[in-house]
């Protein structure tokens, strides 16, 4: 399997969360009318594990262990479109208390499916220079895992 171009990859939005945090919770949710419009980059998420550690006295070596950890955030970038559904609806969810539900597409011959649920946390519009254009940064914070669907 080959390497795919991130042309053609689709980001979806929904006010409702899934009745359960996998694949088929997030299949019963209806994104198609919440396309978010005019991604010109999807940003990166991971998940990070803190780490813990201590120092045996007897060894003096230190010794390491995975902690909690936090499923981050991921920053999207776009061009800036009122007309939008889909960025009408993240401006929505900036002033909403509450957490939505994402859905990214992947093409190609590695196509698959993210899901994701998370809040909104800032939203900030940049006006580029003389050959630029307007642009909307959208902040998310994930509260759980990313569910993929291959």
């Amino acid at each position: 399997m080959g390497v795919t171009e991130s042309v053609g990859t689709e980001l979806f939005i929904c006010k409702d969360t899934p009745d359960s945090y996998d694949d088929a919770g997030f299949r019963g949710l209806s994104f198609d009318s919440n396309s978010i419009g005019e991604v010109v980059d999807a940003g990166e998420y991971t998940r990070e594990y803190n780490e813990v550690s201590y120092v045996d006295l007897k060894e003096g070596r230190t010794v390491k262990m995975k902690g909690s950890y936090n499923d981050g955030g991921r920053t999207i970038l776009l061009a800036y479109n009122k007309g939008n559904p889909g960025q009408n609806m993240l401006r929505e969810a900036l002033d909403d208390r509450n957490r939505y539900s994402f859905k990214i597409k992947y093409p190609g011959e590695n196509s698959e499916t993210d899901y994701f649920t998370a809040y909104v946390m800032s939203i900030s519009k940049t006006v580029g220079g003389a050959d630029g254009y307007l642009t909307m940064s959208v902040t998310l914070a994930l509260d759980e895992g990313v569910v993929t669907d291959s």
